[in-house]
C-alpha cells in the first residue's frame, strides 16, 4: 500500500535518513568515539565554567524586576552547577566504590594463597 507524500514530506523523511546516516556514520568506529568523547568533555568544561563565572560577573547588574533576563540565565547556571556537583560526586563515590572494592579482592587473595613447593621455586633433588 503505497501513500502519496508530499514534496515537503519527501524532503523531511530524506533529510531524516540522512541525519541517521551520518549519526551512524559519526558513532562507527573507536577514533570516531574517541572524538565524540574529546568533544563532550569540552563542552562539560566549557558549560561548568560558564556557570561558575556568569553569576559573578553578572551579580551587580542593573535588574529590571520580573522576568529579568539576566536574573534567569543566573538561576539556570546556578541549578546546572548544582546538578553537576551531585553527578560528579555520585561519580566519584562510584570510583571509590570501585577501587575499595579491587583492594579487598586483592587483600584478600594474599591472604588465603596457599605456598606450595613449585610457588616457592623450591628444587627437589634426589
Amino acid at each position: 500500500m503505497k501513500t502519496n507524500l508530499s514534496a515537503e514530506q519527501k524532503v523531511e523523511q530524506r533529510n531524516a535518513m540522512n541525519d541517521t546516516n551520518f549519526m551512524k556514520r559519526f558513532a562507527a568506529g573507536y577514533r570516531n568515539r574517541k572524538v565524540a568523547a574529546g568533544v563532550l568533555c569540552l563542552l562539560l568544561w566549557f558549560a561548568v565554567c560558564f556557570c561558575t563565572v556568569l553569576p559573578a560577573w553578572e551579580a551587580n547588574h542593573d535588574c529590571t524586576g520580573e522576568d529579568c533576563p539576566v536574573c534567569e540565565c543566573i538561576a539556570v547556571c546556578e541549578q546546572l552547577a548544582r546538578k553537576l556537583s551531585a553527578a560528579l560526586t555520585a561519580c566519584a563515590a562510584a570510583v571509590i566504590a570501585v577501587a575499595a572494592a579491587g583492594e579487598t579482592v586483592r587483600m584478600a587473595g594474599s591472604l588465603f594463597s596457599t605456598s606450595t613447593l613449585i610457588t616457592l621455586k623450591v628444587r627437589l633433588d634426589n
